[in-house]
């Protein structure tokens, strides 16, 4: 549009000027001036505790072998995953714990990771723990992968 056009173009409306604009008035002050505050909670309960007290290392990312292994489960390819959780995973590493026995109460899990975290005790290393599971080894392997991406085991170094 050029210049001149939109110069000739009617004014439907005058435009105010800042000083002229309508302000609506600030909301009333409270009479102390200070906002109210929660109430502090006096206890926890077990969960919030141990969701709070987690250590620094079990925030950092999950591993991406095991995403790697629970997109050959999600596809169908349970061999595959088997084999590529020889090449990914050490044998040697140790599945251990990230919450408390009372936070296990409170998480919704199924048999089969009950079955897995009944063998978990910080030491045994993952292979020891996969070959004497009750689970097929597809089955194990598959939860024990559930467990660690949902941060309730890490796997760590054998000290």
């Amino acid at each position: 549009m050029s210049l001149d056009r939109f110069l000739r173009l009617p004014v439907i409306e005058e435009e105010l000027r800042l000083d002229q604009r309508p302000t609506i008035p600030p909301p009333a002050k409270r009479p102390s001036g200070m906002r109210r505050k929660a109430p502090h909670a006096t206890t926890l309960d077990p969960l919030e505790e141990a969701l709070l007290s987690r250590p620094l290392w079990d925030s950092r990312e999950p591993e991406p072998a095991v995403h790697e292994l629970l997109y050959r489960f999600a596809v169908g390819d349970e061999a595959g995953a088997i084999a590529a959780a020889a090449l990914l995973l050490d044998g040697r590493r140790v599945p251990a714990l990230t919450v408390s026995l009372d936070v296990l109460d409170e998480l919704e899990l199924d048999h089969r990771a009950a079955l897995v975290l009944a063998q978990v005790d910080g030491t045994t290393p993952l292979s020891q723990l996969l070959r004497e599971s009750c689970l097929s080894p597809g089955d194990a392997l598959r939860t024990l992968c559930e467990l660690v991406e949902r941060r309730i085991l890490v796997l760590r170094q054998p000290k």
